[in-house]
């Protein structure tokens, strides 16, 4: 039951989405507002995209018993993959076709909104932040939504990147179909192409990409870009393990190389003396002289003050 919840109310928070997805139209032409449900455009094409190769805060595939201390949230949209209408065309039968509109994306939800049952799921996800002194972790829920004229379906095992994207579509918690597109540029717009099956027919579905208030930004794309230098994603911290490090009465920590680039998830234990914060004048005199906050664990795996590294090579504080 607390499964559907879930879901209910990241469903929910997508519809209000797809409501503000793009700016709404002039009076000439598309004159039924109610048709297209808040997902009118302006022609242009910019899809959004965030790929999971972007993301820099390590991903912990989590279960209720050993979800770790999170942050008190509220339900919200964090992310927007893609959102876009189209139409899908039966290759048998040109006359055939379904009108779509499709938005998916990453939310936010209340860890008391996640049960046994929906803990297991592939789209749940946990994003952590570590400071030398608290670790906040934010439950995610991948999800989308999918209208094939007046008909709605969710999607599921959501996978999006910057070159395709596929999901599985459902009904009622049922799964009846699926759905796999790659990106095509055409004349300055990013068109999505590919087949969508759906209680046993198929099509060829095309989407032209909407332009969204959550899209990223040039200016995050520079800050993504500048994030790869970090080399390749984190290994991720399974769920056995967290339960192991919790039962001993630890919790996880990810500290940062002399690059300030995320260091591997290590399990801290309590025993560990308490580190000082870094004082807010530190952090202004670091940001100030062009140095980054480093930090880490010792031999002992015990988390170590956090250190102003200036670009000369020395540190301070």
């Amino acid at each position: 039951m607390r499964k559907n919840v879930l879901f209910v109310t990241v469903f929910i928070m997508l519809l209000f989405a797809v409501a503000i997805a793009a700016p709404k139209p002039d009076n000439a032409g598309m004159g039924n507002e109610s048709e297209d449900k808040g997902m009118q455009g302006n022609g242009s094409a910019n899809a959004t995209v965030i790929t999971n190769k972007e993301r820099v805060r390590a991903n912990i595939p989590i279960n209720v018993s050993n979800l770790p201390v999170a942050a008190q949230i509220r339900t919200q949209i964090h992310q927007v993959f893609l959102t876009g209408r189209g139409i899908a065309v039966n290759p048998e039968n040109e006359l055939d076709f379904r009108y779509i509109r499709i938005i998916t994306g990453r939310v936010l939800v209340s860890p008391n909104n996640i049960s046994e049952e929906s803990s297991n799921s592939a789209d749940l996800e946990v994003t952590c932040i570590n400071t030398t002194a608290k670790e906040r972790c934010y439950p995610l829920v991948r999800a989308g939504v999918l209208y094939l004229d007046e008909e709605r379906y969710n999607l599921r095992n959501i996978d999006v990147d910057n070159e395709s994207a596929t999901a599985s579509i459902y009904k009622n918690d049922t799964e009846v179909g699926s759905i796999a597109l790659v990106k095509v540029d055409k004349m300055d717009a990013e068109i999505w192409a590919g087949k969508l099956t759906v209680s046993g027919t198929t099509y060829y579905a095309y989407i032209l990409g909407l332009q969204h208030q959550l899209r990223v930004t040039a200016e995050v794309q520079e800050r993504v870009q500048e994030y790869k230098a970090c080399g390749p994603k984190l290994p991720s911290v399974n769920a056995t393990e967290i339960s192991s490090c919790k039962k001993e009465g630890g919790r996880i920590y990810i500290g940062r190389d002399e690059n300030g680039c995320p260091m591997a998830p290590t399990c801290v234990k309590t025993s560990c003396p308490p580190v000082t914060p870094v004082s807010a004048q530190l952090r202004v005199r670091c940001r100030n002289q062009g140095g980054t906050l480093v930090g880490g664990v010792d031999d002992d795996g015990c988390p170590v003050s956090q250190k102003c590294l200036l670009a000369s090579g020395e540190t301070a504080g």
